[in-house]
């Protein structure tokens, strides 16, 4: 009786032991193809990062356009002059009620410093406006 005990418990163990086993075997193989997988990403990632950098190293540009070496406004320029220089400008200009009105009688070649003189216009105020159309 003890003997069937200690061979029933002996194969009863072997086969806990024998599904331990494979068990183990199935969760050391899916571990072996995340590590795979993980590798490939790795690899992915590494050449990603080199093409970026070699993408940023390359020279980047910070010419003005040509011909216009300056690109802030300023009094002493003709009012046809600031409009073609920024889409924008002659928002700004109406804004100060210079150029928008029929009681005024701004042309293109009226110098800035000139029709903010003669209108009473506040010049930083028309100046800060226009300068910060400058990169937009």
């Amino acid at each position: 009786m003890i003997l069937s005990i200690y061979l029933s418990t002996g194969i009863g163990f072997s086969i806990v032991l024998f599904l331990i086993w494979s068990k183990t075997n199935k969760i050391s193989n899916e571990i072996a193809g995340f590590q795979q997988e993980l590798m490939s990403v790795r690899a992915h990632v590494n050449a990603s990062v080199k093409q970026l950098q070699v993408q940023t190293q390359r020279p980047v540009s910070c010419e003005l356009p040509e011909g216009d070496d300056d690109m802030s406004f300023n009094k002493d320029m003709a009012i046809s002059e600031i409009i073609a220089k920024h889409p924008h400008a002659q928002n700004v200009l109406a804004d100060h009620h210079l150029g928008g009105c029929t009681s005024c009688a701004v042309s293109g070649e009226h110098k800035l410093g000139d029709a903010i003189e003669e209108y009473g216009i506040d010049e930083n105020a028309l100046l800060t406006g226009l300068n910060g159309l400058v990169g937009t």
